[in-house]
């Protein structure tokens, strides 16, 4: 009886542990079973796809793969710029990436520029011709406090827990226009009807079929049809939304939507945006009010044209943008059949984490799943649920800027190539994009990784493939990548930033 009692007060502890864990504790734990951990997989592999791993690849191929990439990333930066807006004389612009989503704030994201000494709380934030949102926060001008209690100061003097880490510099937490609370003004400098409209743009609008802006105090409930532009004559106080006036908010709409549970249509107005704001941002530009103004709009209009044209100069190589370790395979398979995975020897004590890329020259061979201190299980790309952010970039034309396709999912291997579940999104540009580089029914296309994915930076080659021009409404698209070849026997898995882009505090973690 107290065999049983002991083991269930075990059970619901470790049951309690798995619902929310407790660092120093996991640690130790992680400890204890480090053997298990190690012998484990030896002992129950299953290698269906072991073959992505046969072949070397050949260096001429790696190395032409690593000028494509450097081409897509001088693409990527030069699409930051506005191309029919016009940056505001006096205005200055700070180019950033789009470095993760801010943990459950789904309409937030965290932006990475090489110096935010200029940048103040509100500045707009735009992509192209597109106004996203502000910034909200500068996460190291504002650290959370550190009030630890008996018991953590007990566990960090054993060396089993650590205090808080400290937030990187050049970060900054940029509010999407999407967010509930959001508002910026806006104008239709003609709707259908010749007229101009002002109104508030922000939030979502109730339909739940696509994403569209809210549509708040339009001046006329005539409008109903348009391009709305930023328009902030009054900007709330200490604001910078001015600073962004005449970019483009979307285009509205006005379409019949009929309401789960209703038996009856009523029209829905919204603002239909060009960018996909779930996984579509890339690069952005922070703007912020610089000096005064020193010549006209035409002088500032070729500027912005210049800054353009010059931004991919200051492109990096993705294998130089931070620090990869080299790393060993010593076990192929999973426990499950239908998964893929591999075992890697670099584990947490490394400085691996969750969500690390793992690469042979700059072909994405995967991603890390977990990691303990004995290694690191690692996520293959052909493995089932596989998640990634991706680019495509028209292989008839590398220089060009690249379609945002967004979030894609493996539902794995097919004979020879892999499969990816594909679902556009409202915003997606891939009309417009296809006409311009298609070739009978289709675009053949390379898919690399995008932004916004902890430790996987933009710019991983994932395959090839072929874009159709026309796309089924609200439905998956399914994209079968080839040429993916062998990953090589040398790979390497992303392990943070390089150290002399860190501050001189050692801060920041790419």
């Amino acid at each position: 009886m107290r065999g049983r009692s002991l083991g269930a007060f075990i059970g619901f502890g470790a049951a309690l542990f798995a619902l929310r864990p407790v660092g120093p504790v996991e640690r130790v734990l992680g400890l204890v079973l480090l053997p298990v951990r190690v012998v484990a997989p030896l002992g129950t592999l299953s290698t269906p796809f072991a073959g992505t791993f046969d072949e070397p690849l050949d260096p001429e191929t790696l190395a032409q793969e690593a000028v494509l990439s450097l081409q897509l990333e001088r693409a990527v930066l030069r699409s930051a710029w506005p191309q029919h807006s016009t940056i505001p004389a006096g205005v200055v612009a700070i180019p950033g990436e789009v470095d993760a989503r801010q943990g459950t704030k789904r309409d937030h994201i965290m932006v990475r520029v090489r110096d935010d000494a200029s940048i103040r709380l509100d500045h707009p934030v735009v992509a192209g011709d597109v106004y996203v949102g502000r910034v909200e926060r500068i996460p190291h001008r504002q650290p959370a406090p550190d009030n630890p209690g008996t018991f953590t100061r007990w566990m960090r003097r054993l060396k089993l827990a650590s205090p808080p880490v400290r937030p990187p510099r050049n970060v900054v937490e940029v509010a999407l226009i999407t967010g509930a609370s959001e508002r910026v003004g806006g104008v239709v400098p003609k709707d259908q009807d010749g007229r101009s409209c002002r109104l508030v743009a922000g939030g979502l609008s109730p339909r739940n079929d696509r994403t569209w802006l809210a549509v708040h105090n339009p001046e006329s409930r005539a409008t109903r049809s348009g391009s709305v532009v930023v328009q902030e004559p009054f900007s709330r106080v200490n604001g910078f939304d001015s600073l962004a006036e005449g970019f483009l908010i979307g285009e509205l709409k006005e379409e019949p939507y009929q309401r789960e549970g209703e038996s009856f249509q009523r029209p829905i107005i919204g603002i239909q945006p060009p960018v996909d704001f779930a996984s579509g941002l890339n690069q952005v530009l922070v703007l912020t009010d610089g000096a005064a103004p020193t010549s006209g709009t035409a002088a500032t209009s070729a500027a912005t044209r210049a800054q353009r044209e010059a931004a991919g100069a200051t492109a990096v190589p993705v294998l130089e943008s931070a620090r990869w370790l080299s790393v060993r395979l010593f076990a192929y398979g999973d426990t499950a059949p239908w998964r893929s995975t591999a075992r890697l020897h670099l584990g947490s004590r490394s400085g691996v984490r969750a969500g690390a890329a793992v690469v042979s020259g700059v072909r994405l061979a995967g991603r890390i799943a977990r990691c303990d201190e004995a290694g690191s299980t690692v996520a293959l790309v052909d493995d089932p649920g596989f998640e990634v952010d991706v680019l495509a970039q028209a292989i008839s034309d590398p220089d060009s800027e690249p379609l945002v396709l967004g979030r894609i999912r493996s539902v794995g291997r097919a004979r020879n190539v892999i499969r990816f579940e594909w679902r556009p999104e409202g915003g997606s540009l891939h009309g417009e994009w296809s006409a311009r580089h298609a070739d009978d029914d289709g675009v053949d296309v390379r898919l690399w990784t995008g932004s916004g994915l902890v430790a996987t930076p933009r710019g991983l080659l994932l395959g090839t493939t072929r874009l159709p021009l026309e796309l089924p409404p609200e439905e998956s698209v399914y994209l079968d990548l080839v040429e993916t070849g062998s990953v090589g026997e040398e790979l390497f898995v992303h392990a943070g930033a390089r150290e002399r882009d860190l501050d001189s505090r050692g801060e920041g973690e790419r």
